[in-house]
């Protein structure tokens, strides 16, 4: 399953985590799951989802399997999110998430949770290459650097594996975990962004393509599509323009 998302080569040694997130959002697409990603209710930017309440969920309808993530959470754990919805969808069993690394079973009580993190973790990060990367020499916060540039995964989540694969123990991991949460609250989220990136972000790159080419094409009523796309109408029209309509 891995195999099919990263290719032989594995995971990405290079980029930042919203490339390595989009890569991942585009071959999932292209294997024919809806994937949508959105930090408000809609298009009301005063409607902010909570991620206290949830980071993700997924929907596996067999004819359109459906991943969001909440665009709220920070970008890194967004990662985690995606591979924890894309379990879900592996496994035929439809979800809203809220993971939290920093409980003993990553605050889920259902079975299917537990296991949906456990592929989730194995699919970003491998046991079987992981333990040989770890410098037990150097301090957490060290190896969660260096891991978390390779691995394109929060530093918590590098933590966390390393406990879950016995590399440290508990005591350690939730002093890092207290220290890593008042850093990640110290933190604003990024807010912003090019409307022509977003709107196939938030909507999903193939849904958003075939909705402003019907609209443009004269298949659908321009104010339908732009009802379909929390948008206003001379927004589709802008996209087609100057963004990157399907081919």
């Amino acid at each position: 399953m891995r195999k099919s998302l990263y290719g032989e080569e594995g995971p990405p040694q290079s980029g930042n985590w919203e490339e390595h997130l989009r890569m991942l959002i585009d071959k999932a697409e292209a294997a024919g799951i809806w994937v949508m990603r959105n930090g408000i209710v809609g298009s009301n930017t005063h409607r902010p989802l909570s991620v206290s309440q949830f980071r993700g969920f997924a929907i596996s309808d067999k004819v359109v399997p459906l991943i969001f993530i909440n665009g709220k959470d920070a970008k890194a754990a967004q990662i985690f999110t995606f591979a924890h919805e894309l379990a879900h969808i592996w496994l035929g069993e439809s979800g809203v998430s809220n993971v939290e690394l920093g409980d003993a079973n990553h605050g889920a009580y259902q079975k299917v949770e537990r296991k949906c993190n456990k592929i989730a973790a194995e699919f970003l990060i491998p046991a079987a290459g992981f333990p040989a990367q770890w410098r037990a020499a150097d301090s957490l916060s060290d190896n969660a650097d260096r891991l978390s540039r390779i691995y394109k995964v929060s530093r918590i989540v590098i933590v966390r594996r390393a406990l879950d694969l016995g590399l440290i123990d508990q005591a350690s991991y939730s002093r890092f975990y207290a220290t890593e949460v008042a850093r990640w609250s110290d933190t604003p989220a990024s807010e912003g962004g090019s409307f022509h990136n977003n709107l196939p972000l938030c909507n999903g790159l193939r849904f958003t393509r075939a909705v402003v080419n019907q609209a443009v094409g004269g298949g659908l009523l321009l104010r339908h599509a732009a009802s379909l796309l929390n948008a206003q109408p001379t927004a589709i029209l802008s996209y087609h323009k100057n963004g990157r309509p399907a081919q």
